[in-house]
């Protein structure tokens, strides 16, 4: 009998501790752990430090800056962020002698349609009358920077050399919810319990560059949907190097988003951060993004090269 007791005993205390493990795994991804600022997060700034210029647009006045004079590299960030959320990107990139150039959007800022934002991208690259530069995106944007290469197969002027897409968005067949987006955006509503959007913790300093860079009214994104990217013939027609950049541990958007752009994008490159990071690469490992960069530029030179 006393045997049954030991056993009986022995595996409610098993039990126990597994459903105690368990609820501490569930709530480890709702809270804040306190840690040193990501890497990139020490760079931020409101603005980037360069040229600024401003650029009539459908929906208002564009504000871009613009450094260096280097092959270009145009930065295009996640929906509702400033052009200050790139600078990590911006100042390594600037120190390895690109041109760089960093712009938002006022149709992104105010929650107004993909059709705006790909219009705003593409007054800025034939503002700057630049020849075949690099698109570099986050997220929602970089989403936005694919469909307007994926429309400009036929206007050489707007073409971009390759496409670096990191956190990238691969669209949905539903109109976006208005709590959704708060979740994402509005530190109020959710954003900090998403632990894993800064991979291993979130520091006070970065939740402040949230609220100086995130600048999106949630509400207005209930009026539109995000068309589903399949079929699409024009994206099989992208015959564009593009390098995919992403984290399995994003719990903003899923791996799937990663994978289904990969399947779609006939000269696609998938590359997975595999020492931490989350939705936010680019604050988080911008040293390791800016590396895929250059080789990416490297292999574009020599195959360039090679053909001539």
């Amino acid at each position: 009998m006393s045997l049954l007791s030991l056993l009986a005993g022995l595996a409610c205390a098993v039990g126990v501790a597994l459903l105690m493990w368990q609820i501490g795994h569930w709530a480890s991804q709702y809270m804040i752990r306190e840690r040193n600022a990501p890497p990139g997060v020490a760079m931020l700034r409101p603005h980037p430090d360069g040229v600024q210029v401003a650029i009539p647009g459908a929906q208002g006045q564009i504000q871009a800056w613009h450094r260096g004079s280097g092959p270009a590299v145009i930065l295009v960030p996640d929906a509702g962020a400033t052009a200050g959320a790139m600078l990590p990107l911006w100042t390594l990139l600037a120190g390895y002698g690109y041109r760089v150039i960093a712009w938002e959007s006022p149709a992104s800022l105010r929650g107004q349609s993909l059709e705006d934002v790909v219009a705003d991208l593409d007054l800025v690259i034939r503002h700057f009358r630049l020849n075949r530069p690099l698109l570099a995106g986050c997220g929602w944007g970089a989403y936005a920077m694919i469909q307007h290469q994926a429309g400009s197969i036929q206007a050489p002027s707007a073409q971009a050399r390759a496409m670096v897409v990191v956190s990238g968005f691969s669209g949905q067949a539903v109109p976006a919810s208005t709590g959704k987006f708060r979740q994402i955006f509005q530190a109020s509503l959710g954003y900090q319990r998403r632990l894993a959007a800064f991979g291993e913790g979130i520091s006070t300093e970065a939740l402040q560059a949230i609220g100086i860079h995130c600048q999106l009214d949630p509400g207005s994104y209930q009026r539109h949907a995000f068309p589903e990217i399949f079929p699409s013939a024009r994206y099989a027609q992208l015959d564009l190097p593009t390098w995919l950049l992403a984290s399995r541990s994003d719990e903003i958007l899923s791996p799937l988003h990663t994978q289904r752009l990969a399947a779609a994008l006939p000269r696609a490159e998938v590359h997975w951060a595999t020492e931490g990071g989350g939705h936010m690469l680019h604050w988080e490992r911008p040293g390791w993004i800016v590396e895929i960069i250059r080789e990416a530029d490297a292999t574009i030179r020599q195959a360039s090269l090679a053909a001539s």
